[in-house]
């Protein structure tokens, strides 16, 4: 993980003072350790904060916020129940998708913008300011795009809302659009909105490439990094992809200063909405710079080209095979596989060309042990990268002139690098998680080696999905790992301090389960269509019944694991935090799942609890927080929750984790 810049609360600030720790550097406090927690101190005064605090000076501009939402002619919900849930979001301008005639007035109604129009063919645009020249363009399938334009804050905004299909349909819905729209757009000021039923990188995307930036990809998204459609389950006929997009045009780039894929609990659509809030300049001269640039910039930690540690991967690129590689379920090196080729030379790491299970691996074990003194005080680091894509069918027109990708749920990609101790077992992991992208993207991050760290293990694997065919296409190519000194001194004082903190035993060994059990990735259960994989790995935590047949155990299912803080207390007493949390999710949002940290007296009783904000999104969710411990402290107790006695509910954890650092 990268380093945190973490603002402390002036609470627990006073609270460390009082245990005579004056900072991080002070030496150890000679006092016993206190029998019980002070009665002054409260769980409330023991959060700190997580994260980057980002504060950019933003140029003058004009402000435009922007949603799009497939509406799935309201199936899910009423009219009134998702024009009211759009209102709350207080957007300029909304392009709606499968909207039903019937349903519109009650629509519109319930938003209360007075500026919209709706085509026969169930696009909607709706604009808090007037729209000019209104008008529906039927594309080549009989899908269609409304454009306008409209004026906000005085300057003038090409609208366009859009829905067009996939496959070849897609290619010339996407060309037309392009060619006959958009070449043609004389306004500086461009937005376009609406579902295009496939990613960036798709064959229609690309089309529309050469005249608009993807909101997603200007703030440093790479496709699916959020899930758009479905919006419950994990996959659907097409997978689990970001297909729910909006754009600005290239010839007068807006800053992108917020997005988001909205998870809705109830759900009210087969999709998400989608938001982003744009800042175009106010007159036709470009920005100068990107205020977001530095904290979007993925190698803002990795050294420059030129200065980067030596690769200590053998065989990185899939140049010599297999060489060097130890490798499980069949992988291979490969010249093309699935319309796919590599990013450099003439290889890659692919999975297996025709076979049974779900994972094709290789990974490396890098000794360090001759750097045991700089890594136990704190000052070492890895540096990783590596680039992932999938494999894809193609489909052809009857003339085999026009050629587009097949939306599908494709194999996934991940690489996964870990810290081990003398012992060969984990101290640290970090992934990339699963990446499905139709071309080579990036994975880069630096990872702190915890005290103790002996070796370093880099793996790509590769999941294959039952639906994408027989072969195991996710590809790796251009892998890197270097090991680094750094000057500040990490505040990780141990490894994870769970045992099977992602399931990847197969069972719940090490934890006290109720009600938790484990899923095998991608392995089916019930009657779900499309089978359940893990945030990473090869498993995934679940409570809940057989998915659609039956309900999980009566009252709360509950998981929890106990960390004994004795072997800490010098830490704790000269200040010492807990970063605590994991990846969580549900099966269709009719649930949360919970995560708690009790923290237990010196007596073992119940101390207090410290609670994560529950997820609903049926979709991969970090939680991750850090917490001060109180001297007097004898242990903390991890817990997940979650009710799941119904039948179509399902809650899913994985990648959990427990760190003890030093406070700040």
């Amino acid at each position: 993980m990268r380093p945190s810049y973490i603002a402390v609360a002036i609470t627990v600030i006073s609270i460390i003072g009082l245990w005579g720790c004056e900072s991080s550097d002070s030496p150890t406090p000679s006092v016993e350790y206190p029998a019980a927690i002070a009665a002054d101190i409260t769980p409330e005064s023991l959060s700190l904060t997580v994260g980057e605090n980002i504060n950019v000076e933003l140029p003058d501009g004009v402000v435009v916020k922007v949603g799009s939402y497939n509406i799935y002619g309201c199936k899910y919900a009423t009219p009134e129940e998702i024009g009211a849930m759009l209102k709350d979001l207080d957007l300029d301008l909304i392009g709606l998708q499968e909207v039903h005639e019937e349903h519109f007035d009650a629509l519109v109604a319930a938003v209360g913008y007075d500026h919209y129009m709706l085509d026969n063919h169930g696009v909607a645009l709706l604009s808090k300011t007037s729209i000019d020249d209104a008008e529906a363009h039927i594309l080549h399938q009989g899908r269609a795009v409304i454009h306008a334009t409209t004026e906000i804050n005085g300057a003038a905004i090409s609208v366009y809302a859009a829905h067009i299909s996939w496959n070849i349909a897609g290619n010339l819905e996407a060309r037309q659009l392009a060619e006959e729209l958009l070449a043609t757009d004389t306004v500086a000021r461009k937005v376009l909105m609406g579902d295009f039923n496939d990613e960036h990188f798709s064959s229609q995307i690309n089309e529309i490439d050469a005249y608009m930036t993807d909101v997603y990809t200007a703030a440093g998204w790479y496709p699916g990094q959020r899930i758009s459609w479905p919006a419950h389950v994990f996959d659907d006929s097409e997978g689990s992809q970001l297909i729910d997009l909006i754009f600005f045009g290239n010839s007068l780039p807006a800053l992108v200063t917020h997005i988001d894929v909205l998870n809705l609990a109830p759900i009210m659509s087969d999709h998400k909405p989608v938001v982003a809030h744009l800042l175009f300049p106010r007159d036709d001269t470009p920005f100068a710079s990107d205020p977001y640039a530095e904290y979007r910039d993925i190698y803002r930690d990795f050294p420059a080209e030129d200065q980067r540690p030596e690769n200590l991967l053998t065989n990185p690129g899939a140049e010599n095979g297999l060489t060097g590689w130890d490798v499980s379920g069949s992988p291979e090196a490969v010249g093309t596989r699935e319309n796919q080729s590599p990013r450099n030379g003439d290889a890659m790491f692919t999975g297996f060309a025709d076979g049974e299970g779900h994972q094709s691996s290789g990974s490396q074990t890098i000794d360090l042990t001759d750097k045991a003194a700089d890594i136990d005080a704190g000052m070492a680091v890895v540096y990783i990268e590596g680039f992932t894509q999938s494999g894809y069918t193609m489909v052809s027109d009857d003339a085999e002139t026009e050629f587009s990708n097949k939306p599908l749920p494709y194999d996934d990609g991940e690489i996964i690098v870990e810290a081990l101790n003398a012992d060969g077992a984990t101290l640290a992991r970090t992934t990339s998680a699963r990446r499905d992208t139709l071309s080579w993207v990036p994975y880069v991050d630096t990872l702190a080696l915890p005290p103790g760290t002996r070796s370093v293990r880099y793996i790509w694997m590769s999941h294959r999905k039952n639906q994408s065919g027989n072969s195991n296409d996710a590809m790796f190519d251009d892998l890197y790992l270097g090991y680094g000194n750094v000057d500040i001194s990490s505040s990780l004082l141990t490894g994870n301090l769970l045992h099977n903190p992602d399931a990847e035993t197969g069972d719940t060994a090490n934890w006290e389960a109720d009600g938790f059990d484990v899923l095998p990735d991608l392995e089916p259960y019930g009657f779900a269509i499309y089978a359940p994989w893990s945030y990473s790995g090869t498993a995934l935590f679940f409570a809940g019944g057989l998915l659609e047949i039956q309900g999980g155990k009566d009252g709360l299912s509950t998981m929890g694991q106990t960390i004994d803080l004795t072997p800490y207390r010098k830490e704790i007493v000269a200040g010492a935090a807990l970063r605590w949390g994991g990846k969580l999710r549900t099966w269709t949002a009719n649930t949360t799942i919970s995560m708690h940290l009790k923290i237990l007296d010196g007596d073992g009783s119940l101390w207090g609890t410290l609670d994560a904000p529950a997820v609903h999104d049926p979709e991969w969710t970090a939680r991750e927080l850090l917490t001060v411990i109180p001297p007097g402290a004898s242990a903390v107790r991890l817990v997940l929750e979650s009710d799941v006695s119904e039948i179509s509910t399902g809650a899913f954890a994985d990648e959990l984790f427990v760190h003890l650092e030093r406070t700040p």
